[in-house]
């Protein structure tokens, strides 16, 4: 007999242990489809991370943790963790899921919740979205979740699932980076995997299509240096302070005080003294994009910033 995700606090957590274990198998292919908005290869990685960060945060509570408590582990888990663009975007679903578990709805109910809840998130989180992206896929899950409300929730799982795939196909003609390329958004491509995940055993569940994802050789435009940090403070107003000295800015807020931030921006240390000057900074992370790396450099360099000895 199939268990919902969403029955209890165990089932939740077995979900979110098997959809981290699937986006681990499927982190080089993903990686392999990272053309936008930053050739680096790394989206299957970062939402790996992601996931088994939230899956670690879940994982310290008592064993008779209740859906709700589960839930907002998973929420703090992924924030704290996040990784890049799409890992800072699927901590925001992690946050809906946390939100929505404190309704008391139906399962079915719960999850369409869960998926509008997230596409909030990310709206608020995203300084200038893109359509094409992982956001088209999650924005198109979440209008079939609740358009299959009054299902069995694996029914409402499988609605998602299948318009989340339909809208991944249709990121290869809406980007002229992914159109170039011959892929789908890789971002996307995860985030269906996650979904692909919740109709496990359920009834309902619709058959998955292959998908080809691949096409000619990845490519894309010039990059900047990605900052991320976890901060305390207004973050509304550092959000207006950032807009101007970057993009890619996402801010995936546990609260209106207390969240994860990344941006690309060749400001980096303008970035990061308005940071520090507005709240407090913790767990800051640099890395060095791949076109600003001089020729015949390795592709990524990893700078880490620690305080100095005593």
């Amino acid at each position: 007999m199939s268990v919902s995700p969403l029955a209890d606090g165990p089932s939740l957590l077995a979900w979110a242990r098997r959809a981290a274990g699937e986006l681990e198998r499927k982190r080089a292919e993903i990686n392999e489809l990272n053309v936008f908005p930053v050739p680096d290869g790394d989206t299957g990685s970062n939402m790996a991370h992601t996931m088994a960060a939230a899956v670690e945060e879940a994982s310290a509570l008592p064993a008779e943790a209740g859906l709700a408590d589960v839930a907002e582990a998973l929420a703090v888990g992924a924030v704290r963790g996040a990784r890049g663009n799409s890992g800072v975007v699927l901590s925001q679903v992690l946050r809906g899921f946390a939100q929505a578990a404190h309704y008391g709805e139906s399962e079915g109910e719960m999850l369409a919740i869960a998926l509008t809840n997230a596409v909030g998130f990310v709206d608020r989180a995203i300084a200038d979205p893109v359509e094409g992206t992982i956001i088209s896929v999650l924005r198109a899950a979440a209008d079939a979740a609740r358009g299959a409300v009054g299902s069995r929730v694996g029914s409402v799982a499988a609605a998602a699932t299948q318009a989340a795939r339909e809208a991944l196909e249709m990121t290869r003609t809406q980007l002229p980076a992914l159109r170039e390329a011959g892929v789908v958004d890789a971002g996307g491509a995860g985030l269906l995997a996650v979904l692909e995940t919740l109709t496990d055993g359920q009834p309902g569940e619709r058959e998955p299509k292959d998908v080809d994802w691949h096409g000619a050789e990845s490519h894309g435009t010039e990059a900047e240096l990605e900052v991320m940090f976890d901060f305390r403070g207004d973050l509304d107003a550092l959000q207006g302070r950032l807009e101007d000295m970057g993009d890619s800015l996402i801010i995936a807020r546990i609260s209106d005080t207390d969240g994860r931030v990344h941006i690309h921006s060749r400001e980096a240390g303008n970035v990061i003294e308005e940071a520090f000057a507005s709240g407090a900074v913790s767990h800051l992370r640099l890395e060095v994009l791949p076109s600003l790396l001089p020729a015949g450099q390795p592709e990524r360099l990893i700078i880490a910033v620690t305080p100095p000895a005593p």
